[in-house]
């Protein structure tokens, strides 16, 4: 009877979530796309989310990475088939991490623009004037290449140690040559390069948890605004319905697919024992999150559910309610 290693149901497994994130992705967007006269200019962060989500996908697919996270070292490696092209895990790899900063970014902008709509119009006239939006898109983008310089030039440093212990400990397993394949490392027991890689996991800790408190403080903040503002009772509930949805896109979604996992894989480092088969439940774990993004926008969102449906939409303009 045949049976499959690890190494081929993580291919598949990537390979089909990406396929599903692709297509669950592609609704939502086509469901904005159709109603965009009704949700208005927030459809441009919706839009944004979900094609951070398809990079995401397309690059974890590409990459199919799996770690080693254990006393002073933290390694990523490759097992695709097309591991030895290296040029192309290289892309995939930064795409990946690049989409941890962008989801994060987008996402607080949203909750920015959120609270502009209930409280602030000055806020929203940054996110609608082009040349404001213009110097916001600037100021997220050097925001994302010093996340990526700080992944790639402070946070890993090439280790041969590591390289080797990791090439002993699962070249026959995935049948992949890690010695001469593209493989990220960090080696915090070798003085050279300790400083830098402990700096590189503090700035890249305290990038995500910024990110983190900016979401929160404006999910506080629409919380408030709703109670103390004067509106319908039926207003009142879609803000609340709206906020809830906020709270299970950051604290469900990236916190519990992305934030969480990635903590534990950086500071696996920096405790006495090894991860051992933990690493492979988290590379199952990870791809699932440009999954569940959608459909809690698509679950949380009334308008989505009557297009889906063929229902009679309703009246109140989704711009203004929906988060």
């Amino acid at each position: 009877m045949l049976t499959l290693g690890f190494g081929s149901i993580f291919t598949v497994f990537c390979c089909a979530s990406c396929v599903v994130s692709c297509v669950v992705n592609g609704l939502l967007v086509c469901i904005v796309q159709q109603r965009r006269a009704r949700i208005g200019f927030y459809r441009f962060f919706t839009l944004a989310t979900m094609l951070i989500g398809v990079m995401y996908s397309l690059a974890y697919a590409a990459a199919q990475p799996l770690w080693l996270a254990g006393p002073g070292i933290l390694g990523f490696f490759s097992i695709s088939p097309w591991t030895r092209n290296i040029n192309l895990i290289r892309i995939a790899y930064q795409l990946w991490f690049a989409a941890f900063v962008l989801i994060a970014l987008s996402m607080a902008c949203s909750f920015t623009y959120r609270y502009g709509l209930l409280c602030c119009p000055r806020i929203v006239s940054w996110f609608e004037t082009p040349r404001r939006v213009v110097v916001i898109l600037t100021f997220l983008l050097a925001i994302s290449l010093w996340w990526l310089y700080v992944a790639d030039f402070l946070l890993f440093q090439e280790s041969r140690r590591v390289r080797r212990m990791m090439h002993y400990k699962f070249s026959k397993e995935y049948s992949v040559d890690i010695m001469s394949s593209y493989i990220l490392t960090v080696d915090i027991k070798v003085e050279a390069s300790a400083q830098r890689s402990v700096t590189g996991a503090l700035i890249c800790t305290i990038m995500m948890q910024l990110q983190i408190a900016i979401m929160f403080y404006w999910g506080v903040s629409i919380h408030n605004a709703v109670k103390v503002r004067v509106m319908s009772h039926r207003m009142r509930r879609i803000h609340k319905k709206a906020l809830k949805m906020i709270i299970m896109q950051v604290r469900f979604n990236p916190v519990t697919f992305l934030y969480g996992p990635s903590f534990v894989n950086l500071y696996g480092m920096f405790v006495d024992t090894d991860f051992g088969q933990l690493s492979k439940f988290i590379a199952l774990w990870m791809p699932l999150f440009p999954i569940f993004n959608p459909l809690i926008v698509i679950y949380f969102t009334q308008e989505y559910k009557q297009f889906i449906f063929n229902q009679r939409p309703s009246t109140v303009k989704v711009s203004s309610t929906v988060c």
